[in-house]
């Protein structure tokens, strides 16, 4: 919401002056906005721009009152009129760059940001607002260097600090994902989304046991968040305890009964103890899933990721192969082809799998 900060400012009457009704009209304005009585100030607003068209505070707060009551286009016109009128205040460019964000018009409200941090470089929360227009625009390097600058002006600023690490993650670069977690979690210990991202890092670094005391915050500050017991799952087997992965896993389904990639771990899991039966009956749940997703994701006109469901329609073709049961293991092996066909491992397993025939000849001698 724009800043809600501008406030009209009047010099004092003179005792033996006599009341100025324009002025006496500005003046209730004010309280009107302090008091956060939008339609009451718009009121008093246009009643003194009736005689002051160029009274540029005035068309500020108009625009500002507009904002806070969801009319934007025409706060935006107002705003740029008293940007024309105030060209030094700062507060109209802040407050018309908001109504530019909401408005959708990011390219509009970087330049007014911009015309901000100029007359105000240490203002962290400005930076913020251009990094997240800087976001919409596809512009990601700019946005990381946005909210780098505000995490340094403010290092205990939660969002900035979430956002910089998310366009870490997202880009691969993991060092610097460390460097901005490790950061925040210095003013946030407890925060989830901090710790589920410091967590993501040394899995993906494959720190597995490094990784299980984050998760492990995850889910002691939200008992429902099963993306934190499937990740401790997968991290505690990768380390080797598989007890205690498999009861994280089973909560992790227990409170999301379509989580596929847990139920595929599930598979994992019991394979890795030899229990080839059980391991197939997982697997076959996390397939049925990804169909269910997938088929939801075609209807709301979106392409689903293939990726998840070749890797399941893979561990349940090794199950499958090491059950005794080759002609489905085959047949899971090309439909896995099939959804990704670049996968030469699976190419490889396939033509081990498949029978070669040797040519017999019926020459009788």
């Amino acid at each position: 919401m724009p800043n809600s900060s501008n406030r009209v400012v009047t010099a004092p009457l003179a005792d033996d002056a006599k009341p100025d009704p324009a002025l006496q009209v500005r003046h209730r304005a004010e309280e009107a906005l302090h008091a956060g009585d939008w339609s009451g100030a718009m009121t008093l607003l246009r009643e003194a721009l009736d005689e002051h068209p160029d009274w540029g505070q005035g068309l500020a707060h108009l625009g500002l009152c507009m904002a806070h009551q969801g009319r934007l286009q025409e706060a935006r016109g107002y705003l740029i009129q008293a940007a024309r009128l105030l060209p030094d205040d700062i507060d109209v460019y802040y407050n018309l760059g908001a109504v530019y964000q909401q408005l959708g018009e990011h390219g509009n409200a970087l330049s007014c940001y911009k015309e901000v941090v100029l007359a105000c470089p240490e203002d962290h929360a400005v930076y913020t607002q251009m990094a997240e227009s800087a976001l919409r625009l596809g512009r990601v390097q700019d946005a990381a260097v946005l909210y780098t600058e505000a995490v340094r002006l403010r290092p205990d600023e939660l969002g900035s600090a979430a956002a910089l690490a998310q366009i870490h993650l997202q880009q691969g670069d993991l060092h610097h994902a460390s460097e901005v977690l490790r950061g925040a979690l210095t003013h946030h210990p407890d925060d989830t989304t901090l710790n589920l991202g410091m967590g993501l890092v040394l899995e993906l670094q494959e720190r597995y046991r490094e990784a299980l005391p984050y998760f492990r915050n995850v889910v002691l500050a939200d008992d429902q968040h099963e993306e934190g017991y499937y990740r401790l799952g997968v991290c505690a087997r990768a380390s080797g305890l598989l007890q205690e992965a498999e009861a994280f896993l089973s909560q992790a389904v227990k409170l999301r009964p379509d989580y596929a990639e847990a139920w595929h771990e599930l598979g994992e899991l019991h394979h890795d103890r030899g229990d080839v039966e059980l391991a197939i009956a997982m697997l076959e749940e996390a397939l049925t899933q990804h169909l269910a997703i997938e088929e939801r994701r075609k209807s709301w006109g979106e392409s689903p990721d293939p990726g998840p469901k070749a890797q399941t329609l893979n561990a349940l073709a090794r199950c499958c192969q090491a059950s005794g049961d080759a002609q489905r293991a085959r047949d899971l092996w090309e439909e896995s082809l099939a959804v990704v066909p670049d996968q030469p491992e699976t190419t490889r397993a396939l033509q081990a799998a498949t029978p070669r025939y040797r040519r017999t000849s019926l020459t009788i001698d």
